[in-house]
């Protein structure tokens, strides 16, 4: 788990936070999520997906 204290007035996935509220996530998480990576169950590094 890693965490963060936003700075700013910021929108996370269409939630407002205010400056300086705490934000939890879990890097491993993040790094299995099909939508933003080709192959999330590699074991090497991933490759993040283009969506240009």
């Amino acid at each position: 788990m890693v965490t963060r204290i936003t700075t700013a007035e910021t929108t996370l996935a269409g939630l407002r936070l205010p400056a300086e509220t705490s934000i939890g996530y879990s890097p491993r998480l993040l790094h299995h999520r099909p939508d933003l990576y080709e192959e999330p169950e590699s074991r090497t590094s991933p490759t993040i997906r283009s969506y240009a």
